[in-house]
């Protein structure tokens, strides 16, 4: 497998993916995404535990951790439908030489 790094988390590519030469920079901007996603997640379930279990209550700082986790992670949400949106454009494109026929022939 190769492995990626991302601060102090170590990532893996499968090989097969690596192999059959699929793996492209979209997928691993993605892939980034979907950790940095997966990272707000375990934060912000961690934010509600300690607030849950009263260790601080009515802390500003708490809440203000809560509050841009939520927003952080609406937008990495937003960012990865978009990201997959405009692969599946990409790759149902058609190349210019196909549209536009009289444009290679010079």
């Amino acid at each position: 497998m190769r492995k990626h790094r991302t601060s102090n988390i170590e990532h893996r590519t499968p090989k097969a993916v690596v192999a059959a030469g699929s793996w492209t920079f979209h997928d691993g901007f993605v892939h980034k995404l979907k950790i940095c996603l997966k990272e707000l997640r375990e934060t912000r379930r961690w934010a509600r535990l300690i607030q849950r279990k009263g260790r601080a209550k009515n802390d500003s700082a708490l809440l203000y951790v809560l509050s841009e986790c939520d927003v952080l992670i609406r937008i990495f949400c937003s960012s990865i439908q978009t990201a997959r949106k405009n692969a599946l454009a990409q790759k149902h494109r058609v190349p210019d030489a196909a549209r536009y026929p009289s444009a290679t022939a010079g």
